[in-house]
């Protein structure tokens, strides 16, 4: 049950993010794929990628934390 519910929360965690933040982050952790092929497969630069989904894990946190409050 609790596992069910922790998936939820972060399921409606990922959709507060912008699409290409999801799409990024996605990528990194289902596809294990490297920021460079991540680049590659979305037409933007490696350094864009790096920043898209650091951004996206500092956003996905605090979501994540203002939910448990």
């Amino acid at each position: 049950f609790i596992v069910r519910e922790d998936y939820r929360r972060v399921l409606g965690a990922l959709q507060k993010l912008s699409p290409a933040e999801r799409d990024a982050l996605s990528l990194t952790v289902s596809s294990n794929l490297s920021y460079r092929e991540i680049a590659q497969v979305t037409g933007t630069s490696e350094g864009n990628i790096k920043v898209r989904i650091h951004r996206a894990r500092l956003k996905l946190k605090k979501i994540m934390t203002e939910d448990e409050q």
